[in-house]
């Protein structure tokens, strides 16, 4: 049975989240993407940081974990980007056929730091 998750990230730069949005999408490891903006409050460098970011959310299969993270890492512009990963439990047989008939079955990430 196949895992469906949704992997989240956030930056100060709506371009690095667009960037990020843009590559899982044209490479088919997402069936879709949502940002938006949000409030984050976290501690970096001693102090408590209150700063407005952009959030963004990936949904896909288990299976593409990995290669999303290291596109993740690749793209991002913070030195230790937060990312997140939740299962996505859909009940709607439908929206389970959709992410399949999207997300391809490559996990090759090969080259793509000359890419990127």
């Amino acid at each position: 049975m196949k895992e469906y998750i949704r992997i989240t990230t956030f930056s100060k730069d709506k371009k690095t989240v667009a960037r990020i949005s843009t590559e899982v999408i044209k490479e088919k490891y997402a069936a879709s993407t949502h940002i938006d903006k949000v409030l984050s409050s976290y501690w970096w460098d001693g102090k408590v940081e209150d700063t407005q970011e952009y959030r963004l959310e990936i949904i896909t299969r288990k299976d593409k974990e990995d290669i999303i993270v290291q596109t993740i890492k690749l793209i991002h512009d913070y030195d230790v980007p937060e990312i997140q990963l939740d299962i996505h439990e859909t009940q709607n047989e439908d929206i389970k056929k959709w992410i399949d008939d999207i997300v391809n079955e490559s996990n090759d990430i090969t080259d793509k730091n000359n890419e990127l």
